[in-house]
């Protein structure tokens, strides 16, 4: 409905102030405009358990492949190249989490094999004060001389007057650490359930990824993270419609000069297709993206533990054109 000033003709140009129903966002169309508050146009600010932001509008469903940049980094400085929703590759180099005190024997991907140092750090600052931190972590940024007015999120006192030791996470803010502790090691809930999502930083959201001391919280869900992810990547795969296949066959079919697709496709040892291009005759091996296992084969003949599926939507060809080519 548009609503007009009593007793004239002019039409309300007031910015429309409710809130959108089933959100905490306003309306913000104009309050001459038809509309109505059933749906909103905000994008999504809830985090994903990746530790994202959702890529879909408000009130739809949360995304399931995130397409963001992979967040994930260690403390070799070595950043991960794929997008969020792709396995990553893990840093093979030995552990650098050590102090004089504890050692971890482990590489840098796997699960550390040492406890917490809670020693004071003894290293001196370039300001001339003693570090705050905790031996073998990070200094922490002097709070006397940068940051003499900010307050810890969790005690709302100074950092300064604070009587313990602090903790500076990976984004740069810094915290009581026992506080830290307390909310590192308090897991998240999601209705009834433990929630598998990222270990966050309180203030900013930002992923924890180069914060030694909470190597094990974090990646103990970093785990948990990517079987999820490896469970909705299959589950994609499965929701691909027939029409959705026979697309694919379609345009794989012209891209190879042929006007359909032929029975080009098959399956490694562990079901995962892989495509055969020109003849459809194996003449290499090579390796799975998915799980690592050989695929192929040699002089049109294919691998004995792979098979051959027909093309991509199923109601191909009952046979390959090698004779070589149908598997066990």
């Amino acid at each position: 409905m548009v609503w007009k000033h009593c007793n004239t003709l002019d039409v309300c140009n007031e910015v429309c102030k409710k809130a959108i129903d089933g959100c905490r966002h306003p309306c913000g169309r104009k309050c001459a405009e038809m509309h109505d508050h059933a749906r909103c146009s905000e994008p999504c600010d809830e985090l994903l358990y990746c530790g994202h932001k959702c890529q879909n509008l408000c009130m739809e469903a949360h995304t399931k492949l995130c397409e963001s940049r992979c967040a994930r980094a260690c403390t070799h400085g070595r950043r991960c190249p794929k997008k969020c929703f792709e396995p990553c590759v893990g840093c093979m180099m030995p552990c650098g989490w050590r102090c004089k005190h504890l050692v971890c024997s482990k590489k840098c991907s796997e699960l550390c094999d040492r406890k917490r140092c809670d020693e004071s750090c003894d290293r001196v600052l370039p300001c001339g004060h003693i570090c705050r931190g905790v031996c073998g972590e990070p200094c922490v940024k002097c709070v006397q001389c940068f940051l003499p007015n900010q307050k810890c999120c969790f005690s709302m006192e100074l950092l300064r007057d604070l009587p313990g030791k602090l903790y500076q996470l990976d984004c740069g803010h810094i915290f009581d650490l026992k506080m830290l502790d307390g909310y590192m090691e308090t897991e998240q809930a999601n209705g009834g359930h433990t929630a598998i999502r990222a270990k966050c930083c309180p203030v900013c959201r930002s992923q924890v990824h180069q914060a030694p001391r909470y190597n094990a919280l974090v990646k103990a869900q970093l785990r948990l993270i990517d079987a999820v992810k490896k469970e909705q990547e299959q589950q994609h795969r499965r929701e691909l419609s027939q029409a959705e296949r026979r697309d694919i066959d379609r345009a794989i079919g012209q891209t190879e000069g042929r006007s359909t697709g032929a029975g080009n496709w098959f399956a490694c040892p562990n079901g995962h297709p892989y495509y055969i291009g020109e003849c459809g005759g194996a003449m290499q091996e090579s390796t799975c993206p998915e799980c690592g296992a050989r695929v192929g084969g040699g002089s049109h003949s294919l691998r004995r533990d792979n098979a051959f599926v027909a093309d991509f939507a199923g109601d191909g060809a009952a046979a390959p054109a090698w004779p070589g080519m149908a598997g066990p």
